[in-house]
């Protein structure tokens, strides 16, 4: 219906010139240029419209159009510089300091830098580093003192509710040191004892059952074991 009531406006010849001049141009230079060839006062609007019932849509930008949207590489020169330098300090929501060494964002905290630079590479997962004086701001190698991971729960029960200096604390992490070890050692030696008595006990059962097998009397098995014949019967029971 509209393409009937455009067909009416536009004759023949200027539905063809707008077919063929649409994609290489733009609206205002083919009004321009339409008017210029039949003499006609035609708007943008309305070249628009026409162009839209006989042309359909490109799809794409002229070439006047990519031109203009073309961005000048020379704008960077003058641009805010976001990103910090490798290097650059800021504190973090815990009060740590967190150096930048890489891009984009990478970070790690001033003591395991400080630390790193004079001694091993330290392990992130096991290893905690602990300020000796407390400030957690005061990065000197001196003040650092690398530790397991393992022994903190054991450090913080120690210096609990006590005010710590330099050389309380060192005497403090030692003390959780041998503690943690001892108790793990402690540990390991029970578990071992229990299975050794585990293995002792059934090879007194099996012994029991088989002189039982063999004609031994209950008195005389809970003579020999020293245990009473109701344990017995129970062992044999088994």
């Amino acid at each position: 219906m509209k393409f009937d009531r455009m067909s009416k406006i536009y004759s023949k010849k200027q539905i063809d010139f707008l077919k063929k001049n649409f994609n290489n141009n733009s609206i205002r230079t083919l009004t321009l240029l339409f008017n210029k060839n039949f003499k006609q006062k035609r708007t943008e609007p309305n070249i628009a419209y026409a162009c839209k019932c006989f042309c359909g849509k490109k799809g794409r930008y002229t070439q006047e159009r990519v031109e203009k949207m073309k961005i000048s590489a020379m704008g960077n020169k003058n641009r805010w510089k976001k990103t910090k330098p490798i290097g650059s300090e800021r504190l973090d929501k815990d009060g740590y300091i967190l150096v930048k060494v890489g891009f984009p964002r990478i970070e790690k905290r001033k003591q395991f830098v400080v630390w790193e630079k004079y001694n091993k590479p330290t392990d992130k997962k096991n290893d905690c580093i602990i300020f000796l004086d407390g400030n957690k701001q005061n990065c000197d190698i001196k003040n650092l003192f690398l530790m397991k991971r393992k022994y903190m729960g054991t450090l913080n029960f120690i210096k609990r509710g006590k005010e710590t200096t330099p050389e309380t604390l060192k005497s403090y992490i030692s003390l959780a040191i041998l503690y943690h070890e001892t108790k793990n050692k402690y540990r390991s030696l029970k578990k071992q004892d229990i299975s050794f008595r585990i293995s002792e006990k059934k090879r007194r059962n099996d012994l029991i059952k088989q002189l039982k097998v063999s004609g031994f009397s209950l008195d005389d098995l809970s003579k020999k074991f020293k245990l009473t014949k109701k344990h017995i019967s129970r062992i044999i029971k088994e």
